[in-house]
């Protein structure tokens, strides 16, 4: 698995690109306070979603064998997020049961599917439904689950 052949010095590599992809994003978090609101705390929640009571999520499976990790996600996820990116291509799928690897995957494909600006709603509902998800009802339930997850100040 190339993933896991990244090593130390390529895990501080992808580091320090998520740094530069969340600094850099085009796509600020559009809510009622866009001040109190940020991408760590869309992953945290939607992470809980997925995995929240998984005993070890990064070897979670779910949607009966199709989607792996903290934010189950599948092949077809992954692979829209690598031919968005070319900077992602060698990465291989079982990458995504990283929690950090997850995370730019989900970048990726948040970047190709939802347009600006993004909001919280946008982000969840298209991470459940795919690349038209935001405009299902079929994502509603999902997208309340998350709300309650909402941290609170």
């Amino acid at each position: 698995m190339r993933a896991k052949q990244v090593g130390t010095v390529g895990a501080g590599l992808l580091a320090c690109w998520v740094g530069m992809k969340l600094l850099d994003s085009p796509n600020p978090i559009a809510t009622a306070a866009p001040s109190e609101l940020r991408l760590d705390t869309v992953f945290h929640v939607i992470r809980q979603v997925e995995t929240g009571g998984h005993p070890d999520p990064a070897n979670a499976i779910g949607d009966q064998g199709r989607s792996l990790g903290p934010y189950q996600i599948s092949r077809a996820y992954f692979q829209d997020a690598v031919d968005h990116d070319p900077s992602l291509y060698g990465l291989e799928y079982d990458g995504v049961r990283d929690q950090r690897m997850s995370e730019i995957i989900m970048l990726a494909y948040f970047e190709r599917w939802v347009p600006t600006p993004w909001t919280f709603e946008s982000l969840a509902r298209t991470h459940n439904g795919g690349p038209r998800g935001r405009f299902k009802d079929s994502t509603l339930p999902y997208w309340r689950k998350c709300q309650e997850m909402i941290p609170r100040p």
